[in-house]
């Protein structure tokens, strides 16, 4: 049995190491070729030489185990870079210097473009393990990233600390009112409470997370789905940037409350946090009033789109991720209390604590636009929404699932 393992282990170790066998056959093949055979053979051999270089240094330095030098620098993992690349820039100069014993001359300039074609090539597997460490080389969700290291312990419940909220809303709709509250009863935004809430400015917005969820919609306006060809980098970039804002502001931000919230909520989950949904609405004939007085050049077709797509999106979320429902209305009216509990069941925030901000925050609400809109779908958006009123939605049993499968094989990667 010992000898098996000694075998499989120089098995392993030697089929490992083909393809850098294979490179250097190959540049060995070109560099010590005669002159005058390789003109027989009508081959470039300087050309040839400088892409073959830059393919060593990309597969060198690609080799596993493959830590971030650039973005997690410790003395050890840059002596292992720096000797990756210093390893193959000496296979060129010792080719060089063997050119002799085929009466070709080699040369120190050739030695220093062979060189900088290593480093060039090594600088690509950097940027290419970059992007796949920062969640951007796919999508699919049933991938688990080095870059999801927030999970933690294998199985465990979902802790607070690893909970966020997102109030998903159309825009004028009560959202900075309802964010006010919030924050009033401690939630953590992660800015300034404001003294007095503005009816006509967004407050509570992150401006770090707003550029997300910018950068965000930036690229699902360019397409849905990765695209193929030129416009895929740039979708790509959009959203490497928006989940870098995410990764470097949600550990401080527990409640998060910007125009696209929505379009931020699944990268959340993606980045080992598990985000709840917290829709704020109101009728749309109230919010096209509010709304097109604010954008000029609205249309009613224009609203009509933006708050169905919202409201049909936040259910979606909220039936995956659960969450509440709150309306306008409810938060408006002194009387109405309804809509605290739910709340309270979501967020942990205890009911007194959200109506003693509520009381404190509510002024006198708007009347109520008199003339019902004929629009069919947005009513049935926001039927189906205002039919959630007074209940809190639980998590649905594949997200906590795809919770558990993502957290166990980020732990047992870690453990290995």
């Amino acid at each position: 049995m010992a000898g098996t393992g000694t075998l499989i282990s120089r098995h392993s170790v030697r089929s490992s190491l083909w393809p850098e066998g294979l490179l250097f056959g190959a540049m060995a093949v070109m560099l010590l070729t005669p002159k005058a055979l390789a003109a027989v053979l009508y081959f470039n051999t300087y050309s040839a030489q400088v892409a073959g270089f830059l393919v060593f240094g990309f597969v060198v330095t690609s080799r596993q185990p493959t830590p971030l030098q650039l973005f997690h620098p410790t003395p050890g993992t840059v002596i292992a870079l720096g000797g990756r690349v210093a390893s193959v820039i000496l296979c060129a100069g010792a080719l060089e210097a063997a050119q002799g014993l085929v009466q070709r001359s080699g040369r120190w300039f050739d030695l220093m473009i062979n060189a900088s074609a290593v480093t060039v090539g090594a600088a690509v597997a950097v940027a290419r393990l970059a992007l796949r460490e920062y969640g951007v080389d796919t999508d699919d969700g049933c991938q688990t990233k080095q870059s999801e290291r927030g999970f933690g312990v294998a199985a465990e419940p979902i802790t607070s600390a690893r909970r966020r909220f997102f109030i998903v809303s159309t825009g004028r709709s009560g959202s900075s009112l309802l964010a006010a509250i919030l924050a009033d009863a401690g939630a953590k935004f992660g800015l300034p409470v404001p003294a007095r809430w503005d009816r006509q400015a967004g407050e509570m917005e992150h401006p770090q997370l707003t550029m997300a969820a910018r950068r965000m919609m930036a690229a699902h306006a360019i397409s849905r789905e990765k695209p193929p060809g030129v416009r895929r980098w740039h979708w790509t970039l959009l959203r490497s940037f928006a989940k870098r804002r995410l990764r470097a502001t949600l550990p401080d931000v527990h409640f998060v409350k910007v125009e696209g919230a929505h379009e931020l909520v699944r990268p959340t989950f993606k980045l080992g946090y598990f985000p709840s949904v917290i829709i704020s609405y109101r009728r749309f004939e109230d919010y096209a009033v509010s709304h097109g007085l604010i954008h000029a050049n609205a249309t009613i077709a224009s609203l009509e789109h933006n708050y169905r797509s919202i409201l049909r999106g936040g259910l979606w979320l909220l039936n995956t991720f659960g969450g509440c429902v709150v309306s306008y209305e409810q938060l408006a009216d002194p009387e109405e209390r309804d809509w605290a509990e739910p709340l309270s069941s979501v967020t942990g925030i205890a009911v007194e604590r959200l109506i003693a901000a509520r009381d404190a925050r509510v002024e006198a609400p708007n009347p109520q636009v008199l003339v019902r809109d004929t629009e069919r779908h947005a009513e049935a958006a926001f039927n189906a929404v205002d039919a959630l009123r007074r209940r809190a939605v639980p998590p649905s049993p594949q997200a906590i699932r795809a919770w558990h499968a993502r957290a166990s094989a980020m732990s047992g990667r870690e453990l290995s």
